[in-house]
């Protein structure tokens, strides 16, 4: 049991590290090719642009999280009972 909630972390860790990147790509790619390439100033209109890359991020992180979660719902609740049942007579 403790192999699949490993597996879990690494799944939920996978992701998070994925929505990470996508948002850090994102912004990376969007201030390099406006500020460095078409040389525009800095305006606060951008940060619309870079909410939207920060929602991206969280989009991917709800979307690759919940793929792991019955399976760890399941192996909470069965644990749960054993402990149960092993205390009770």
């Amino acid at each position: 049991m403790a192999d699949l909630i490993d597996s879990f972390c690494t799944q939920h860790c996978a992701g998070v590290i994925v929505a990470v990147l996508t948002v850090l790509i994102l912004i990376l790619r969007f201030s390099i090719e406006t500020f460095a390439i078409e040389d525009k100033p800095w305006s606060v209109k951008y940060l619309q642009q870079y909410l939207k890359f920060f929602i991206i991020g969280v989009t991917v992180l709800v979307v690759a999280v919940p793929e792991g979660l019955p399976l760890a719902v399941t192996l909470a609740l069965a644990y749960s009972v054993r402990v149960t049942i092993s205390i009770r007579p």
